[in-house]
C-alpha cells in the first residue's frame, strides 16, 4: 500500500545572522535526515521539546516550507515539481495551527469564511456544504453571522477545522491544535478529531507536547530531538517501553499520572541547533553517555523490543 505521506531523508537549513545586523550568516539546520511515513487512516504523533524541529517538519509536509534536502510525497507523487512548484495534490493535505484567531479573517463572518473554503474545494451547493461541515465540527447555524472575536477559543478552532475539511483532504496536519485551549475544551476537541478521522476517513499527523493527548489519539509516535527522530514506534511501545533515554525523560517529567514513569528527570537544556555537540546531540544530558556517544552519532535502527531507536545504549524492557 502506498503511504499517504512519505518523507525521505528530509532536511531544512536556514541562514541566520549572528552578531547583529552586520554579523556573519551561519547555517542553522532545523531538521536533519528525517524519514517518516503516514499510512491511510493512520494517526501519527510527533513529540519533543520546543525547538526540536516538529513545526518545521509539519510545515514542510504541508508544503508551506521547501525542504533543503530530501523528498516529500503525497500518495506516491512528489509534493513539488522539478522547479519547486506545488503540485495539485497539495490540497489533499491541510494544516490546523495552534492559534485559531490568527488563522481566521477578523473582518469575515463564520459563514463567509467557510463558504470561501467550500468554493475552493469545488462544491456546487455552497450553503449545503457549509451546513454539513459546521454540523460535523459541532457548530449550529446560529454561528453563521458571528465574527472570530465573538467566538471562544474552541469555537474558533472548530471553524478552522471546518475550513480545512472543505478542501476534502486525505491528511490533516495538526500543529499543537489544543495548546491554547482550556483543559475541558481540549478533551472535547480531542474527541472531535477522533470522530472526524473516522467519519471523513482522514489520516492525522498530530504534533503536541501534551503526551496524554498523543497517547489517546495516535497509533504511532515519533520522538524528535535536535532536528532528528530519535525513536519511533507504536504508541504502546513508546509510552510503555521507551528505548531512548530522551523518551524516558519526557515521560518522567510529564505531570499526567497516566503517563508519568518512575525515572529520574535529566538536567540541562536542549542544544543550540547552530552549535550541536559532536556525536549524539543528547549526550550532554544523558546519564548513559560514553565515549562512543561523543565520537559517533547513532543512526535510527531496530530497537531492543520493537520500534526504532537512535541510541548506542538503549533502555531494555
Amino acid at each position: 500500500m502506498t503511504a499517504l505521506l512519505s518523507i525521505e531523508e528530509m532536511a531544512k537549513t536556514y541562514e541566520v545572522t549572528q552578531g547583529g545586523i552586520f554579523g556573519r550568516k551561519h547555517p542553522l539546520r532545523a531538521v536533519s535526515g528525517v524519514t517518516l511515513k503516514v499510512e491511510p487512516g493512520q494517526s501519527v504523533g510527533l513529540v519533543g521539546e520546543s525547538g526540536c524541529g516538529k513545526s518545521t517538519l509539519a510545515k514542510v509536509a504541508a508544503g508551506f516550507v521547501t525542504p533543503s534536502e530530501g523528498r516529500v510525497e503525497i500518495e506516491g507523487q512528489a509534493l513539488r515539481d522539478d522547479r519547486g512548484r506545488m503540485r495539485p495534490g497539495r490540497r489533499r493535505v491541510q494544516m490546523v495551527f495552534q492559534d485559531p484567531l490568527a488563522a481566521l479573517d477578523a473582518r469575515m463572518s463564520v459563514a463567509a469564511q467557510i463558504d470561501e473554503a467550500v468554493r475552493l474545494g469545488g462544491a456546487t451547493d455552497v450553503p449545503a456544504e457549509r451546513r454539513r461541515l459546521m454540523a460535523a465540527v459541532g457548530l449550529g447555524q446560529q454561528f453563521d453571522a458571528r465574527f472570530p472575536h465573538e467566538l471562544s477559543g474552541g469555537q474558533r478552532q472548530r471553524v478552522v477545522i471546518a475550513r480545512a475539511l472543505a478542501a476534502r483532504p486525505r491528511l490533516l496536519i495538526c500543529d499543537e491544535p489544543l495548546a491554547a485551549l482550556d483543559v475541558s475544551v481540549q478533551a472535547q476537541m480531542l474527541a472531535l478529531l477522533a470522530d472526524l478521522q473516522r467519519d471523513f476517513g482522514l489520516s492525522l499527523l498530530f504534533i503536541s507536547h501534551q503526551l496524554a493527548t498523543v497517547r489517546a489519539l495516535c497509533d504511532e509516535v515519533a520522538v524528535m530531538y535536535a532536528g532528528r527522530i530519535v525513536e519511533q514506534g507504536s504508541a504502546a511501545q513508546i509510552f510503555d517501553r521507551p528505548a531512548h533515554p530522551y523518551t524516558a525523560m519526557l515521560l518522567s517529567t510529564t505531570l499526567d499520572p497516566r503517563i508519568r514513569r518512575p525515572r529520574a528527570a535529566v538536567a540541562g537544556e536542549p542544544p543550540d541547533p547552530a552549535n550541536l555537540p559532536s556525536g549524539c546531540a543528547f549526550r550532554p544530558r544523558c546519564p548513559r553517555a560514553t565515549e562512543l556517544c561523543a565520537r559517533t552519532r547513532p543512526e535510527l535502527g531496530a530497537g531492543p523490543s520493537d520500534g526504532r531507536v537512535a541510541c548506542h545504549h538503549p533502555l531494555t524492557p
